[in-house]
């Protein structure tokens, strides 16, 4: 129910705060699986 909640303050806060918790959401994502983080940059980082 708490996570409803969150969703529905983060439509209503408007874009800010909606890239605010996208990122968020990637850094956690990125934290949580470093490996694949790691060769992801790496391949960007080729590509340019």
């Amino acid at each position: 129910m708490a996570n409803k909640s969150k969703k529905t303050k983060i439509l209503q806060g408007g874009w800010s705060v909606q890239w605010r918790y996208a990122w968020k959401n990637v850094l956690t994502d990125m934290l949580r699986q470093p490996l694949a983080t790691l060769l992801t940059v790496t391949v960007i980082t080729i590509s340019l």
